[in-house]
C-alpha cells in the first residue's frame, strides 16, 4: 500500500534533479506498480511524479539564473534538460516568463540565501498543514520563549473554511502565492506561514502566504500585509502537522500560567523541508502567539 510515509521517502529520492528517473524505475524502488505510484503521488502532492521532478529542475535553475552569468544552455543541462529549447519552453510554462527575462528581473535583487530559500520552499510547498483531524494531546513540557518580532511584509490568500478542509486549502493557496512570488522575482524573507485569523466551532478564517524581503503590492485575490510587530510567545513544534493543535494549546496554557495576554491571531511557520526530512517525526514548525506588552 502506498502510504504518506512511502511517498515522503520517494520525494526525498526525487530531489536529485540530475538523475533521470522513469515512472517505472521510481515505482520499482518502492515495490509499487506504476499505476498506484502515479495515483497515490498525485493525490498527496497535487502533481504527477514527472511534473514534480520537472518543477524541481526549474526551481534549481533559479539560483544560477539570479546570481551568476552562466550561459542559460549550460544551466539547462546541469538541471537535467536535454535541450535549451525544452528548458525555455518548460520555464515559460511554469513561471510565465523566459529564463532571460527572469534573470533581468532578479539581477541584483536576490541574494544566494534568498534564492536557496525560494528553492527549498518550493520542493514541498503543497504538503504543509494537517492531513488528518487535529489531535489535542498537550505535550508534557514545551520550551516557550518571548521574542520581539519585527514586522515582516507578506503576501497571502485569505480563506474561510471548515477544519476538515485545512489541508486542501493550504495545498491550494500556498503554491499559488509561492508561484506569484517566483513569477515576479520577489525575494523571500522566511518560510511559508499560515495565520489563524478567526477560529470558530464551525468555520475558520486562515491566511496562507509567504514572507518577503521587501513589500509587494496585492494582485487579484492575493493580499498584502505584515506578519508580527511586537512581542510574541514562540515554541518549536516537533513532529507531524497533525499534532500542531497540541502545541497551540500548550502555548495558551503557558500564557495563562505566566499572566500574559494574547494580542492577535497566532501563526505557524513551516521550518522543515519534508523533501530533506521524509520522516514526519523530524519536522519542525514554529508556532507564534502575539502578546500584549
Amino acid at each position: 500500500m502506498l502510504d504518506s510515509a512511502a511517498i515522503m521517502q520517494l520525494i526525498h529520492r526525487m530531489t536529485r534533479v540530475d538523475r533521470e528517473l522513469s515512472l517505472e524505475a521510481v515505482a520499482e524502488l518502492g515495490g509499487w506498480s506504476p499505476y498506484h505510484l502515479h495515483r497515490g503521488f498525485r493525490a498527496m502532492v497535487g502533481e504527477t511524479p514527472k511534473g514534480y521532478q520537472r518543477r524541481l529542475r526549474l526551481e534549481t535553475a533559479l539560483l544560477p539564473l539570479a546570481t551568476t552569468d552562466d550561459p542559460i544552455h549550460d544551466i539547462a543541462t546541469r538541471v537535467g534538460f536535454q535541450s535549451h529549447e525544452g528548458f525555455v519552453r518548460a520555464f515559460r510554462t511554469v513561471f510565465g516568463i523566459t529564463p532571460s527575462a527572469f534573470r533581468r528581473r532578479t539581477r541584483g535583487r536576490w541574494t544566494r540565501d534568498q534564492t536557496e530559500r525560494m528553492r527549498s520552499a518550493g520542493r514541498c510547498i503543497g504538503l504543509h498543514g494537517p492531513t488528518r483531524p487535529l489531535q489535542r494531546r498537550i505535550p508534557m513540557s514545551l520550551d516557550v520563549q518571548v521574542h520581539e518580532h519585527n514586522a515582516v511584509p507578506v503576501l497571502f490568500i485569505r480563506r474561510r473554511v471548515a477544519p476538515a478542509d485545512l489541508s486542501t486549502t493550504f495545498a491550494e493557496c500556498l503554491p499559488r502565492v509561492f508561484m506569484h512570488c517566483q513569477r515576479n522575482g520577489l525575494a523571500l524573507a522566511g518560510p511559508p506561514f499560515v495565520r489563524y485569523v478567526q477560529v470558530g466551532r464551525g468555520l475558520m478564517t486562515v491566511e496562507c502566504g509567504m514572507q518577503l524581503a521587501d513589500p509587494a503590492p496585492p494582485e487579484d485575490n492575493i493580499e498584502a500585509g505584515t506578519l508580527g510587530g511586537g512581542p510574541i510567545a514562540v515554541a518549536t513544534h516537533m513532529g507531524p502537522y497533525e499534532t500542531l493543535d497540541a502545541t497551540h494549546a500548550a502555548i495558551e496554557r503557558w500564557c495563562e500560567a505566566n499572566d500574559r495576554t494574547p494580542a492577535g491571531p497566532p501563526w505557524e511557520e513551516y521550518l522543515t523541508d519534508p523533501a530533506d526530512h521524509p520522516d514526519p517525526a523530524d519536522w519542525q514548525t514554529k508556532v507564534a502567539w502575539p502578546l500584549k506588552p
